[in-house]
This record gives structure tokens, C-alpha cells and sequence, in this order.
């Protein structure tokens, strides 16, 4: 009973395939068998992963991700290795009991959650004003409340609450992206 080599013998350098493993949950094999899941894409000349790819690991944002995967704007925007973002990314939660925008609508909806530099961690506390990719909106202040907990603010901000951080950052190759309780509609 011989096992089947035929993934591991392929010559160097042949290109990945799929393998059938599209209809398997996406993904590809390469030639010596590794298994790459479907949102691991081009990690650009640093070989590391975009704030896109690493987005796309997370349950708490499908809600997010789908809407970002329906622009191509957005998605090209989020996975450029060779751009420099900040990403205010709603959780799920955040589109509970909304009318949820779509299309265009949602598309400047999310314009309004990237800032196009990045904002490391210890820079946050320091936003003064900051423009989206929505030229009408900018971020306004990033505060911390009596109990620890930082807020976004907006402008114009529409009679909405500030958007509460529930973490406090992770870095990608071309950004850093933070987890909020709203939707800047």
C-alpha cells in the first residue's frame, strides 16, 4: 500500500494550486503540502500579513468583513502592504438594532472607521483630529473614561455616542486596526 507523493514530488518552484480545495473551504495547497487557508492572500515584499489577512482571522468581526469584502475599494485599501492605516473596526454587535446601510451607503460608512496613517498605540491617546477616507469625517479625540475604558470620537458625529475600543490594538504589515462597539452611519 503505497502512499500518493504526488503533492511533495512536484518539481521547486511550480506554483500552488488549489487542489480541489476551493469546494474544501478555499484555500490552497503548495507543492511540498502545505495547507494555506483562503484569507492568508499576498503578504507583499515584508512577508508578513496585511491588517486584511489578519482581520480575517477574527469571529467577533464577520459582520465587518463582509461588508469590507463588498467594496473592492476597501479591500484593495486593507490588504496594500504598501499602505500605512489605521483601522476603527465595529464588532458584530454593532450592527444589532441599526438599519444596516448597504452598498455605497455602507461603503462611506466604513470610510469613515480608516484613518490612511498609522496610529500605533502609544500614539492614540494624541489624536487631536484626524481625517477618515470620508473627506466629511474626522476622528476627533481618542479619550480615556474615569474607569480606564478609551473612546473615538467623530465629527460630524450625529448625536451618537462616542465608539468605545474594546482592545487595544494589533499591528499588521501596513497598519494597526482596534476593535469598537459602533458604527460611525
Amino acid at each position: 500500500m503505497g502512499q500518493d507523493n504526488s503533492k511533495t514530488s512536484k518539481p521547486p518552484g511550480q506554483q500552488p494550486t488549489d487542489n480541489g480545495n476551493a469546494k474544501n473551504g478555499g484555500g490552497m495547497t503548495l507543492p511540498d503540502g502545505t495547507r494555506i487557508p483562503d484569507y492568508i492572500k499576498d503578504w507583499g515584499a515584508t512577508g508578513e500579513p496585511t491588517v486584511f489577512d489578519k482581520l480575517s482571522s477574527y469571529k467577533e468581526i464577520t459582520t465587518a468583513m463582509d461588508a469590507f469584502r463588498s467594496s473592492r475599494k476597501l479591500t484593495d485599501i486593507l490588504s496594500d502592504p504598501k499602505s500605512s492605516i489605521t483601522v476603527f473596526v465595529p464588532l458584530n454587535r454593532a450592527f444589532h438594532d441599526i438599519v444596516i446601510p448597504t452598498g455605497k451607503d455602507m461603503e462611506l460608512a466604513l470610510e469613515r472607521h480608516i484613518i490612511p496613517t498609522r496610529v500605533e498605540k502609544s500614539e492614540l491617546s494624541r489624536i487631536r483630529e484626524a481625517q477618515t477616507l470620508d473627506p466629511n469625517t474626522v476622528i476627533k479625540k481618542v479619550s480615556r473614561s474615569i474607569d480606564g475604558q478609551r473612546y473615538v470620537k467623530r465629527s460630524p458625529n450625529h448625536n451618537l455616542p462616542p465608539g468605545k475600543i474594546v482592545n487595544y490594538g494589533e499591528d499588521a504589515s501596513n497598519g494597526v486596526f482596534y476593535f469598537i462597539d459602533q458604527l460611525f452611519i
